[in-house]
């Protein structure tokens, strides 16, 4: 009976410490995009951003700012014609960093679904294509030979997101990522990376 008395006591005092503990509110993620580039043009397809992300919950609220640094290596696949012979063309490397502010729909111990949008601006190094030769056999091409000349822009845009997170522990979560960017200034339109970008991919992260 005594034992009995001192775990209820036990637990009578450390019940109100569990109460008080709440979840961290940082966290930092990674996490892989499959990039959709959003242009007819023929030879577009899908590439992949690599990013690193910051999220901070404001003040125990439903709000949350994140903030990431993502890297895309894009190739345009050409077509040298009127041969089907196809090759890497022009190429752009894109770094960018976005400010997004997120709203908490749901938001629980185990589950985060948030929606929000915010400000980009990114760097992207363009390898444009010029000096174009083909090498044939007579029948079909075998290579292709060209120069690629690289040059830098600078551009600016918004991004909209919507990510859902769940905690497969206290520390550790897992996200589905969902999001469109696009820009305000006029890029380059001989680059292979331009236009609206939608995204969907996966990230995991630890909360502190």
């Amino acid at each position: 009976m005594k034992n009995v008395f001192l775990i209820g006591l036990l637990f009578l005092f450390s019940w109100p410490l569990r109460a008080q503990q709440q979840l961290p509110k940082s966290a930092i993620s990674i996490a892989v995009e499959a990039n959709h580039v959003g242009s007819s043009e023929p030879g577009q397809s899908t590439t992949f951003k690599y990013s690193l992300i910051r999220t901070q919950e404001v003040k125990s609220s439903r709000w949350n700012y994140e903030v990431s640094l993502g890297y895309i290596d894009h190739y345009l696949r050409e077509n040298f014609l009127p041969f089907d012979y196809f090759y890497k063309g022009t190429r752009s490397q894109r770094m960018a960093g976005d400010l997004s502010f997120l709203f908490n729909l749901v938001k629980t111990e185990k589950h985060a679904f948030q929606v929000g949008a915010g400000p980009s601006i990114w760097y992207q190094r363009n390898g444009i294509i010029s000096d174009l030769t083909g090498i044939s056999n007579g029948q079909q091409i075998e290579k292709v030979t060209f120069t690629r000349t690289y040059q830098g822009e600078f551009n600016a845009g918004i991004n909209l997101k919507t990510n859902y997170y769940y905690s497969i522990t206290p520390k550790l979560i897992a996200g589905i990522r969902v999001g469109v960017s696009t820009n305000f200034l006029t890029p380059d339109v001989r680059t292979s990376l331009l236009g609206t970008l939608s995204s969907a991919g996966i990230s995991i992260g630890y909360r502190f």
